[in-house]
């Protein structure tokens, strides 16, 4: 089971989708990893949201976007109920990713090599049929999360985590001193 920081968050305050993800992988995942929801981040008077923040220390860390609701790819822009989404999904992740990552990196010296990995979970999507027949390009599968991956049916989330981290070289395994700072720079009250 998935370890959230803090333990005692009130779930029911956050948005149903979040909280319908947070709850799947909590569910899902060891307890090798640490989750963190609601990250908020301000840089150059601009605020970003991380909305789970996942960290393993064989896998790295994960940035995850959580986007409730219908959505669909068309011509590689994202349109949820015929209208563009600006920023797309992948690029709210995105950004939110390299501000975290560029934060830590600033916080510590022995965060200086960290990366960020972004993804997004689309809970109310079952599958990448139902988003699209082509990605925009920057966007791999392994980046989506659907409803069927957060089911979990054949407990594959950590396969499916693996493909993810798997998407950039950066990725690497943390030390247990890494974990430790980031956790204090993002909560530091625990």
């Amino acid at each position: 089971m998935g370890l959230l920081i803090p333990e005692d968050i009130p779930l029911d305050k956050l948005p149903k989708s979040e909280r319908q993800v947070i709850r799947r992988f909590k569910e899902t995942l060891k307890d090798s990893w640490l989750m963190i929801p609601q990250v908020n981040l301000i840089e150059r008077n601009r605020t970003y949201e991380i909305d789970i923040l996942l960290i393993n220390e064989l896998q790295g860390i994960a940035a995850i976007e959580v986007k409730g609701g219908p959505f669909e790819v068309r011509d590689g822009e994202w349109y949820r109920r015929g209208d563009i989404v600006s920023p797309s999904p992948p690029l709210q992740a995105h950004d939110a990713a390299f501000t975290l990552r560029d934060q830590l990196r600033r916080h510590s010296p022995l965060l200086g090599g960290i990366h960020v990995q972004s993804a997004v979970a689309l809970p109310d999507l079952h599958d990448f049929e139902d988003l699209a027949d082509r990605l925009p390009p920057g966007v791999t599968a392994a980046q989506l999360f659907f409803a069927g991956d957060l089911a979990d049916m054949q407990g594959r989330m950590e396969d499916r985590l693996w493909e993810l981290m798997d998407t950039s070289a950066h990725n690497r395994p943390l030390a247990a001193d890494e974990i430790e700072a980031i956790v204090a720079f993002l909560r530091p009250t625990l």
